[in-house]
């Protein structure tokens, strides 16, 4: 397991005092090095690919960060305003956020290209609640948990036969989440943070896309004359989500909140409110199509102020633009101006 109490942000160490700057922040790349999979007896080789993360000063200069993970260099910083991948299956990747009208930022995202192997593609977006630190920790996190138990389960196949991955991924994601809902307790718990974060993992390969929920952020496939939502919403007022609650001996009071607690039914973090609350996701599945144009991926700051059908209409509108961050910016400042009280968080990805 990665040992947490060496995690630093911009050279704030969370287990002394976790006083992490709480900041408008933009879109920014780090380059890192990525293990690929070991599929023979030969030595496990690296290269190079992207992974987006959020963190910005008050005069918004830009600094890298490491995390104690099983990535190996550390990061490093290299600025773009998106990820274009010109590979085999062309897809590119924008993303923009905001603090908004809340007085922090609790929002974390990430894209890597190319994750694990050439045509696969993850993407995170992790919503805190009452700090950010089992959003940072989560989207720092699980990435190489996925990978890691992706990696045991190839070396276990190799003695039979050929092991295909997209019979199995739903199940990897799900349990992705539980370990790293497990890593993350338990240094929380030793600090006493009692924070939370929703979160939504998208898993994008040659035939399908993955989408693992787990809570209110919502991923939508825009298509050439439909959209279609890729999670669904996990409020306590849902009538399974509900149900669930109750059989795990908790409530929904009157305003909708899970034991008075959290407007969420699934989420990782708030150890107070479990098991009522559950870190498992729910994961859907889609079969990759010729018409499919764009996917967004946001948390509740842009969902609450405009429906499924609104954000596709602005996103195909602006699907020729030259830089798709500029599309995930658009998005994000239009939800500004319709007065979302939340922070905002935009990842749009172009077919």
């Amino acid at each position: 397991m990665p040992n947490l109490m060496a995690f630093n942000i911009i050279g704030n160490e969370l287990e002394t005092h976790c006083k992490i700057p709480h900041l408008e922040k933009k879109c920014e790349f780090f380059q890192i090095q990525r293990p690929v999979l070991k599929t023979s007896k030969e030595e496990p080789t690296s290269e190079t690919t992207f992974i987006a993360c959020t963190v910005y000063n008050d005069k918004k200069v830009a600094k890298p960060f490491s995390i104690p993970v099983d990535l190996n260099p550390p990061f490093t910083l290299k600025m773009a305003n998106g990820i274009k991948n010109e590979d085999e299956f062309p897809i590119d990747f924008g993303i923009s956020e905001m603090k908004g009208r809340r007085p922090s930022m609790q929002d974390t995202s990430f894209v890597i290209k190319n994750y694990l192997m050439k045509g696969y593609h993850m993407l995170g977006l992790f919503d805190g609640h009452g700090g950010d630190t089992v959003s940072k920790l989560s989207s720092a996190l699980f990435p190489t948990i996925f990978a890691n138990q992706l990696q045991s389960q190839i070396k276990k196949s190799l003695s039979k036969k050929k092991l295909d991955p997209e019979n199995y991924i739903d199940t990897w994601i799900k349990t992705a989440f539980i370990e790293t809902y497990s890593t993350i307790n338990e240094y929380v718990e030793k600090q006493k943070f009692t924070d939370g974060s929703a979160g939504i993992v998208i898993l994008i390969t040659p035939q399908k896309m993955h989408c693992a929920n787990c809570g209110d952020s919502r991923a939508l496939l825009v298509q050439r004359n439909t959209e279609n939502p890729m999670s669904v919403d996990h409020k306590p007022t849902n009538p399974n989500e509900f149900r669930r609650i109750r059989q795990n001996y908790g409530y929904v009071d009157k305003s909708g909140r899970l034991n008075g607690e959290v407007g969420l039914a699934r989420a990782l973090g708030d150890l107070k409110c479990h098991p009522a609350l559950t870190c498992e996701p729910e994961v859907l599945t889609f079969n990759r199509s010729n018409e499919d144009q764009a996917i967004v991926v946001a948390c509740d700051g842009l969902w609450d102020v405009f429906d499924n059908q609104t954000v596709a209409r602005m996103t195909r509108e602006r699907l020729k633009t030259p830089r798709i961050a500029d599309i995930a910016c658009f998005l994000r400042d239009a939800a500004h101006f319709n007065d979302s009280g939340d922070n905002i968080s935009c990842i749009v990805v172009r077919f």
